[in-house]
């Protein structure tokens, strides 16, 4: 499980739950908020994963997440949970370039309305 925390000015505001990924061809994801109480969204072109168990050190994510992203008006922070223990993939400035799609389209304006420059 890829665990994608989207953070505006060093805050966690939802969270990518992807899992079962055939690189290139198809992904589940489940789109949660900083809580971890599922989302009504989709991500246009990929399957809903359903409910996902939250992270038994969710908490260490949300923290690891939101340390890594303090200093920037926005960035993905990319962690796994492997045995308990919180694993760093990469730091996304600009995820799908801006182009994803989702359903509801308001998501979009949601996400749009939490990216600030001075």
């Amino acid at each position: 499980m890829d665990y994608k925390f989207f953070c505006f000015d060093g805050k966690v505001e939802f969270v990518y739950a992807m899992g079962d990924r055939e690189v290139g061809e198809s992904v589940k994801v489940g789109i949660y908020d900083r809580d971890f109480h599922k989302l009504p969204v989709l991500r246009d072109g990929d399957d809903d994963i359903g409910e996902v168990t939250k992270p038994i050190n969710y908490e260490k994510m949300l923290s690891t997440a939101e340390h890594l992203a303090k200093g920037f008006p926005h960035v993905r922070v990319d962690l796994y949970s492997v045995s308990g223990k919180v694993l760093f993939g990469e730091l996304t400035f600009y995820n799908a370039s801006g182009y994803m799609k989702y359903t509801p389209d308001d998501f979009d304006i949601d996400i749009g309305n939490r990216f600030i420059l001075d």
